[in-house]
């Protein structure tokens, strides 16, 4: 592929590129726009915030992933399993743009059972895709491989050529990692049919200029000629006709290079810049005149090589160095032609002049490099004589060298024993030291535990003394009162009061169980932490306050009692911060449970903090780190101002 058209094809990525950054700020502000309106029932609504989550994938994950929440939620409550199915796309991909490769692995596979049952091929082709490109981007090839085959067949069932045609090509590409060029070629060609049985023209074309590289490498003459030949017609058809520049280029290059058909390259090369207009790319017209002034000097037509390399030197990037020294270059072997010595002579100092000038700064490497190598010799050399004079000094000396040689090693060996003793006795004292930290860590963490512990046991013993003691008593004068007022006679105005005073003893009664149930949750200790966390949101229903949804991913099952403590009081002070301090209308907590890993989050969308100044948190997020220590756990917490919180605690479990 000649260097021009890599150039070309930059230039066009690039303009795709702001093309696309524009259309994006226009789609999401539309989108969010349609959403602010209130005009959206509930499935269209659900249907924009999937949208909108597409939108921002790219540039904001974090917000595609707030979003796919949302759309999520409404979904699944919406009981509208095809939204639902496209948000956990859409989170899982939100996911794996922000690095959380194993989330995102657990959401889409979450997602395959509903895609299943709903029969969407398209999205469970793109799933395992997805899937494929996790597993690639953790280096498991094989196991993306198979992820990749199993996309590959389900799009090829439902008959999707151009998702067919994309799934190839990342295996394709799985194989360059693998370093299998020839795999590489196979699946090119797999590509290149399909195209074909499908009549897409533009990828028939690409497919054939990738190929005539491949049968350049391997001098498939044959072989380039025709595939360069269809493409360049095809390139026609479809009007494109930049890429049928560079064909028709590409074509006078076989010509030139393999043959030295020189008359049919120059027609090629006329043909090719026949089809470029005003504004076109300047260096494929510039790389045109050339190769058609190379031809006509291989002719010996060195009149006709002149004139087109003028064409080619006043168009040319004066920028781009490399370009213009070529032109050079080609001029002087022109007037050598045209046995115009003096034109040549200024012609090769120019190609000189510039060559020198690309070449100055390395010329003053080597110069210094050498400098510092001479100066290296010469100290060696110094070095050499001094030796020499030491070694006729100590000639003289020996005597006495000797002497002081063996009161040395004396000296020494008593010194080396003293020292030996003073390091040992350091080590132990520092391995002692060592252990007392060990120890005194391990007592603060005992501590921690036991306080912990004597926390949760006095819970639940004023828990049980409220409701069991307290409660009943209440329960017994409510019961005794009732039956007074069922057996006495009492004026309409003290009846009213009566009332009133049972009323208060039912709230009083209410609000006992009520705080009750939070210093010790029975269906914590009974059912476990998801049912207790879903308890805890459902009650949590004031007004005025935030939106609260529980999400549970992952499997169902029982953790040891501390452990399931730990979490729930975790997450209880988190809501409760968020409350009290965010300002946020939506809350969101998410339980992600795993056999060897339990992990909570908690995410608003209030007003955040700056955590760079907010080192140490408040009392209740000092009561978070002492849990999470206690329990040998990791605690992220993740904020900016007017940007929403959201806080991580993931527990290992053995």
């Amino acid at each position: 592929m000649n260097k021009p058209f890599v150039a070309l094809l930059l230039f066009l990525l690039f303009a795709l590129i702001a093309a696309g950054n524009t259309s994006l700020n226009s789609t999401a502000d539309s989108l969010q726009s349609l959403l602010k309106s209130g005009k959206l029932n509930q499935k269209q609504k659900i249907i924009t915030l999937n949208e909108l989550s597409r939108e921002y994938l790219d540039s904001d994950p974090l917000k595609a992933q707030q979003i796919a929440m949302q759309a999520l939620v409404l979904s699944m409550k919406g009981n509208l399993p095809h939204q639902t199915v496209i948000a956990y796309h859409s989170l899982g991909s939100a996911l794996y743009n922000r690095q959380k490769l194993d989330s995102a692995k657990l959401v889409f596979e979450k997602a395959i059972p509903l895609a299943t049952d709903i029969q969407d091929q398209e999205i469970l082709g793109g799933i395992y895709q997805e899937l494929g490109n996790i597993e690639a981007d953790k280096g498991n090839y094989e196991s993306g491989l198979n992820q990749y085959q199993q996309a590959l067949r389900i799009f090829e069932k439902a008959f999707d050529k151009r998702k067919t045609a994309q799934t190839l090509s990342n295996i394709g590409a799985l194989y360059i990692n693998l370093g299998n060029y020839e795999k590489m070629y196979e699946y090119t060609i797999k590509a290149l049919e399909m195209h074909r049985r499908n009549g897409y023209k533009m990828g028939i074309a690409a497919c054939l200029t990738n190929l005539a590289d491949y049968y350049f490498m391997k001098q498939d003459t044959a072989k380039i000629i025709r595939s360069l030949t269809e493409a360049q017609q095809l390139f026609h058809e479809l009007k494109a006709t930049i890429n049928e520049a560079n064909a028709l280029g590409s074509i006078g290059d076989y010509y030139s290079e393999f043959f030295g058909m020189y008359d049919k390259a120059i027609s090629y090369y006329q043909m090719s810049l026949g089809l470029l207009k005003p504004g076109d790319n300047n260096n494929l017209r510039m790389d045109g005149y050339r190769k058609i002034s190379l031809a006509y000097y291989h002719k010996a037509a060195y009149s006709k090589a002149l004139e087109y390399m003028q064409k080619a030197i006043l168009i040319t990037d004066t920028a781009n160095i490399d370009y213009v020294r070529m032109n050079y270059n080609m001029l002087a072997y022109i007037y050598i032609g045209l046995k115009d010595n003096v034109k040549a002579t200024d012609a090769l100092d120019k190609y000189v002049e510039l060559t020198d000038k690309v070449s100055s700064e390395n010329q003053h490497k080597r110069i210094a490099e050498m400098e510092v190598k001479y100066q290296t010799e010469k100290k060696q050399q110094q070095i050499l004589i001094l030796e020499k004079e030491k070694q006729i000094s100590r000639l003289y000396t020996f005597g006495l060298l000797v002497t002081l040689i063996v009161l040395l090693i004396i000296s020494y060996l008593l010194y080396r024993g003293a020292r030996s003793r003073s390091l040992i006795a350091k080590q132990q004292a520092e391995i002692q030291t060592q252990k007392i930290s060990e120890l005194e860590k391990e007592r603060q963490l005992v501590a921690t535990k036991s306080v912990l512990q004597g926390e949760e046991a006095e819970r639940t013993r004023m828990a049980r003394d409220l409701h069991d003691g307290l409660g009943g008593m209440l329960s017994g004068v409510k019961i005794n009162l009732s039956s007074m007022k069922g057996n006495s006679i009492i004026t309409s105005e003290n009846a009213e009061a009566f009332d009133h005073a049972l009323s208060l003893l039912d709230h009083s009664i209410t609000e006992l169980r009520r705080v009750a149930h939070n210093m010790m949750p029975e269906t914590l200790m009974h059912y476990g932490l998801k049912v207790a966390l879903e308890d805890f949101t459902s009650r949590i229903k004031p007004e005025n306050t935030p939106e609260i949804d529980f999400r549970f991913f992952g499997e169902e099952g029982r953790f040891a009692p501390e452990l399931e403590i730990t979490i729930y009081r975790i997450a209880q002070e988190l809501v409760n911060n968020a409350m009290k301090h965010s300002g946020a209308d939506r809350i969101d907590i998410q339980l992600i449970s795993e056999p060897n890993r339990l992990c909570i989050q908690v995410i608003d969308n209030g007003k955040g903090f700056d955590t760079s100044g907010h080192t140490g948190g408040g009392k209740g997020l000092e009561t978070i780190r002492h849990r999470v220590e206690a329990n040998n756990g990791k605690f992220e917490i993740w904020s900016k101002p007017g940007e929403g919180t959201e806080a991580t605690i993931e527990f290992l479990v053995p």
